[in-house]
């Protein structure tokens, strides 16, 4: 219990290893009540086998100029961790609000606010990620969430597998639910993203494969819905399935799309994945599908396209044609119907 007046996680953590030092071989259940601060880079470091259950909230101070890196509550250790409840949020810029980065555990960040309101710029919030999986070793698990103003990411699954985002609830984001290079065998299931500032609600990139986005509601972003893209590697972004989705742009911006397939060069290429049975409706900057070039073999079936600038814009033809050459499959309703 933090009593009358703000503890420093640095003493949380202090009472979390000296319990994991006396307890060797039993699972730390660790109650916080009332307000807690971090007064440094470090954060809340959370041992290994150990799960959290805050009821209050943490914050962080000013950190002196220069900086870097500013973690809240860090999550790498072993066996299994879970973070449940509570209010975690952020004045000032930081890194990562949670980080499992390296981390080699079954790890659950359950029904926790998220909110990185810091002074606000081009993308929302200076902040980096709200939560970050980068280079996790086991199952990672993002549920019942609602993280706002993120500043890039709301989850960062990089270099990583058996990552899942399960029904929480995004707004102010940049590339929202970011499926990074390496990551495979993952998932984005029933969330909704709202008011995206300068990317995608959903973006699988850079070589990414076998990844799920099924059943999410994306609203208002002012670029996209989902994204398939390879930019920086020599690989393709494969394999994927974008599936039952509901996607409304905004019908405001200039380059809202529903869903686009594409990559930067004949050996950065986005191939083979599945998109089907998506809404997709006043995205009127660009299109409802939007196939760019170096794009082969993606399959496109009963999508239902409504009010959008143009249901179909295919880049990969020229001039612009509503045909599915080089791909696959077909979308409904067809152009003119």
């Amino acid at each position: 219990d933090s009593g009358g007046s703000p503890m420093a996680v640095k003493e949380v953590a202090a009472q979390l290893l000296a319990a994991r030092t006396a307890n060797p071989d039993r699972v730390i259940v660790a109650k916080l009540t009332g307000d807690f601060v971090v007064r440094s880079k470090e954060g809340l470091n959370v041992p290994s086998h150990t799960c959290v259950l805050l009821y209050g909230t943490i914050t962080n101070e000013c950190i002196p100029e220069g900086t870097h890196r500013l973690e809240l509550v860090k999550m790498a250790g072993k066996g299994c961790a879970s973070f449940s409840g509570g209010k975690v949020f952020s004045a000032t810029k930081v890194y990562n609000a949670f980080t499992g980065m390296k981390g080699n555990n079954a790890f659950l960040l359950d029904g926790v606010q998220i909110d990185l309101s810091s002074p606000h710029g081009r993308v929302g919030s200076q902040s980096t990620n709200a939560v970050s999986a980068k280079q996790h070793g086991g199952a990672f698990v993002v549920r019942g969430c609602e993280i706002r103003d993120p500043g890039h990411r709301g989850v960062w699954f990089h270099a990583t597998k058996r990552a899942y985002a399960l029904g929480n609830r995004f707004h102010g984001g940049g590339m929202t639910i970011d499926f990074d290079a390496y990551c495979f065998s993952s998932a984005a299931l029933y969330n909704t993203v709202s008011g995206n500032k300068y990317h995608s609600a959903i973006f699988l990139k850079e070589g990414v494969k076998f990844n799920t986005a099924f059943a999410n509601r994306c609203v208002g972003s002012q670029v996209g819905g989902v994204a398939i893209w390879t930019q920086a590697v020599k690989l393709s972004t494969e394999n994927n399935l974008v599936a039952c989705n509901d996607i409304e742009g905004d019908p405001e911006a200039e380059r809202s799309t529903g869903i686009s397939v594409g990559g930067r060069s004949k050996e950065k290429t986005a191939d083979r994945n599945y998109i089907f049975n998506n809404r997709l409706t006043r995205n009127d900057g660009r299109a409802g599908i939007n196939i760019k070039a170096n794009a082969s073999g993606n399959y496109f079936a009963q999508n239902v396209c409504l009010d959008n600038r143009l249901d179909i814009l295919n880049w990969t033809a020229k001039p612009t044609t509503y045909d599915y050459a080089p791909q696959h499959g077909f979308a409904s309703p067809s152009p003119g119907q």
